[in-house]
């Protein structure tokens, strides 16, 4: 264990009574390479308090994401590729930081969903181009707003993420000098 994380590398399934002792430990539990998680597994890890980081699980039902949104601290799910409507509603209860960098797709109504996350901040990818109906979107979120894997920022979409309340950061491919500008504004 180092600062307080324990890690499991290269470990692709997990025993239930193996998993029971990792969430007694008090430490953040990091399993960076198992590729999926069964519900009662779902059930153990969530139980964690000092949070946990699934980086390798592509999937997860709305099932798996109400047992895992019970752990304390930090929730990261950044292999995640997609979510549906209901998965995002349950993770967005999350009272922590949620981390879902891995999306590949995001349909409206899945960020509409997440962006009522009720915790301290959020990172997710927002595929393609940030437009001002997604931004508005996204500006209802609370917390800290951690953008990441678009390709660009239309002008308007920049100036609605200035409504947002709390603390906006933007990883984008192309950002045009007006943009840069705007977006530097939210800071």
């Amino acid at each position: 264990a180092v600062s307080g994380v324990l890690t499991f590398q290269h470990v692709s399934t997990i025993p239930l009574d193996a998993a029971e002792s990792l969430v007694g430990r008090g430490l953040r539990v990091r399993l960076p390479d198992l590729p999926s998680v069964s519900q009662d597994l779902a059930v153990i890890l969530g139980r964690n308090r000092q949070g946990l980081e699934l980086m390798a699980v592509r999937t997860i039902t709305p099932e798996i994401a109400t047992s895992l949104t019970r752990t304390g601290g930090p929730l990261c799910l950044d292999a995640v590729e997609s979510l549906d409507v209901d998965t995002a509603r349950i993770l967005a209860g999350h009272a922590d930081w949620l981390n879902l960098a891995g999306l590949r797709e995001l349909p409206a109504d899945s960020l509409a969903a997440l962006a009522r996350h009720v915790g301290h901040g959020m990172a997710i990818r927002v595929p393609g181009t940030l437009d001002i109906s997604r931004a508005e979107i996204l500006a209802r979120h609370q917390g800290m707003l951690y953008l990441v894997g678009l390709d660009t920022v239309e002008p308007a979409a920049a100036k609605a993420l200035a409504t947002h309340r709390g603390p906006v950061t933007i990883q984008a491919e192309h950002l045009t000098p007006e943009i840069d500008r705007l977006l530097s504004e939210l800071d």
